[in-house]
This record gives structure tokens, sequence and C-alpha cells, in this order.
């Protein structure tokens, strides 16, 4: 799936939702984000009603799964 529709699968749903199905749009997007070395646009994520305390969030477990991945390519 393409970059673009992920980020919008994820962020036209519920993304200050912490529900499973939520969190799991998050990560098949943040790890096609990662694989192509991109990063989070925080002012997107905030002007589509994530609260800012999501944002820093999303960020930290971004960097967590970005790590994770250079890991598992270094295997």
């Amino acid at each position: 799936m393409e970059l673009k529709e992920l980020k919008e699968q994820w962020l036209s749903a519920f993304p200050d939702s912490m529900h499973t199905l939520d969190v799991k749009r998050f990560i098949r997007y943040a790890i096609a984000l990662a694989r192509e070395n991109g990063a989070l646009d925080h002012e997107e994520m905030e002007s589509r009603g994530i609260s800012r305390l999501h944002v820093e969030e999303y960020q930290r477990q971004y960097e967590f799964l970005r790590d994770v991945l250079d890991v598992l390519d270094e295997q």
C-alpha cells in the first residue's frame, strides 16, 4: 500500500484514539514512513485533531519503531 494512502487511513479514522485498530493503522503508516526515512508531520497531525500530548507520544513511538527496524535490518 502506498505511503500516502496509509497516512490517510490513519488520519481520517480516529488518530487521537489509542484503540487497538487505530494504533495498528499508525503502526502500518509508521513502518512505511520509516522505510522511506521520513518524518512525522506534527502540524498536519494537530490540524487533523490529534492532541499535542498524543503527537509527542506518536513521535516517541515512531522513533522506537524506526530503531527496531534498523536493528532488524542489521541482522
